[in-house]
């Protein structure tokens, strides 16, 4: 059989499932639903106030009154309703305007180590916290819009991606390719497979305008004014999307497995890294991040040696290794069957979802002090706590 002939029939065979599997999940056109409710023990917690005075504010009309159930009986809070609140008592953990917003990218040039899937858990981390969030898909798979709820090759054409801002910058604003996702305060930059393409159409404009890697940064940089925290999800590979990445983030997250390949190759994209930062600073293009942490990624630490390999590189990167291990767990692989995250979790809740939701938490909580730590405006109150 004719080889080509022979890839073009896997190729449509697969296709025809991947539509059946997306058509089966939502539909062109759809609205998606943050369907998560959050008890009154929740929502002390997340707006550090106590119960009675949550009771009195909403019994005086000054927040919103909690949701019911068919019964009468109150059912808890949605999370639009939940930062109303935070609003009242004036709780947000926002970032003050004289603070800069973090640009954070989830960057390795290997796959398979949860970049997506980081970005997509952090993104909704944040929200719920209260902070204003902008996620950037800026990979051509496009696994992160598709969790949103969007189908790429349906409702995202090429001009609603990085696509055209990063190749015809002129013709485009990035403010007209940000959409509002099913989570209150955290928006979306799509993206789907034409985004491939600007890896060859920057490379051939390259050789002309050393500028055009700083498209996306000058871009994001706008658009960033609006928000607290900016995540990226780069391809996972080095070309022109992944520099321009690295030019744009102003702080980054490494995910790393445990593994001696992994290792290796976490190894090979430092030294990757550091020879197109030099280029950069050579040519006037100086990039200072706020801060580089190493985050240990599907991880089994009951493993002696993925225990040993961790210990390690806890002594290699000392100070510049998140704490927490993001633990592995079947809990994603589920969550992932209905294409959300596991923060979209509702109805009984597993042991492994538990355990790993308390592990996601702690992962992020780390991350969270990290962002923090940057905005002069938090230092006081980070001091109080010990933190600072």
């Amino acid at each position: 059989m004719d080889t080509i002939a022979e890839i073009n029939l896997l190729r449509e065979r697969a296709d025809r499932l991947v539509t059946k599997t997306r058509e089966s999940l939502f539909s062109s056109g759809d609205e998606r639903t943050l369907d998560v409710v959050y008890k009154m023990t929740d929502v002390t917690e997340m707006v550090g106030r106590s119960q009675s005075s949550i009771v009195r504010a909403e019994r005086e009309g000054h927040i919103p009154p909690a949701l019911k159930r068919e019964t009468g009986r109150r059912a808890g809070y949605s999370l639009e309703q939940v930062n109303e609140i935070r609003d009242y008592f004036r709780t947000r953990p926002s970032r003050s305007p004289t603070d800069e917003p973090v640009i954070v990218s989830f960057q390795n040039f290997k796959g398979g180590v949860g970049k997506s899937t980081l970005a997509v858990h952090a993104s909704h981390y944040f929200a719920m916290k209260g902070y204003k969030v902008l996620i950037v898909d800026a990979d051509p798979q496009a696994s992160t819009t598709l969790t949103f709820g969007y189908n790429p090759d349906q409702d995202v054409a090429p001009e609603a991606t990085l696509y055209g801002l990063m190749v015809s910058p002129e013709d485009y604003n990035i403010q007209e390719i940000v959409r509002a996702t099913h989570w209150p305060d955290l928006d979306l930059i799509p993206a789907n497979l034409d985004l491939f393409n600007v890896e060859y159409e920057l490379a051939a404009q390259l050789s002309k305008d050393f500028e055009a890697m700083l498209r996306l940064k000058t871009a994001l940089a706008d658009v960033a004014r609006a928000y607290d925290v900016v995540i990226i999800d780069p391809p996972p590979a080095l070309g022109m999307i992944s520099l321009s990445v690295l030019q744009a983030a102003n702080a980054m997250i490494v995910p790393a497995p445990p593994s001696i390949v992994d290792f290796c190759s976490t190894s090979s994209f430092l030294k990757m890294t550091s020879s197109v930062l030099q280029t950069m600073e050579q040519a006037n293009q100086k990039v200072d991040y706020k801060f580089i942490r190493f985050l240990v990624t599907k991880a089994d630490l009951a493993k002696a040696a993925q225990a040993e390999l961790r210990e390690i590189m806890g002594k290699v990167f000392s100070d510049n290794i998140l704490e927490t291990a993001l633990l592995s767990s079947v809990a994603y692989d589920e969550a992932a069957l209905d294409m959300r995250s596991l923060y979209e979790a509702t109805g009984p809740k597993t042991k492994s979802y538990n355990r790993a939701r308390r592990n996601l938490d702690q992962v992020f909580a780390q991350v969270e002090l990290e962002i923090r730590k940057t905005w002069p405006s938090h230092s006081a109150q980070l001091r109080e706590l010990g933190r600072a």
